[in-house]
């Protein structure tokens, strides 16, 4: 059985919860975000992470359903 976290922002309460499509269920869910190359670490790293989400699934733009399995 699962239980769904009221809003996006309950997420961070809850150990476990991951996002998933409202539309197919699936947890394949994808942020945009601006990456930069740091020389001194020799990597990408984020900058920032866009509040858009999209199912990689069946590639809808959607708000995310953060669910945690029981």
């Amino acid at each position: 059985m699962e239980k769904s976290v009221e809003s996006d922002q309950d997420h961070e309460c809850v150990i476990g919860a991951v996002p998933t499509c409202p539309d197919c269920g699936s947890d394949n869910v994808v942020k945009d975000a601006w990456a930069y190359w740091d020389p001194d670490v020799g990597a990408w790293c984020l900058r920032t992470v866009f509040d858009m989400c999209c199912c990689d699934e069946c590639g809808k733009e959607m708000t995310p359903l953060w669910r945690k399995a029981e």
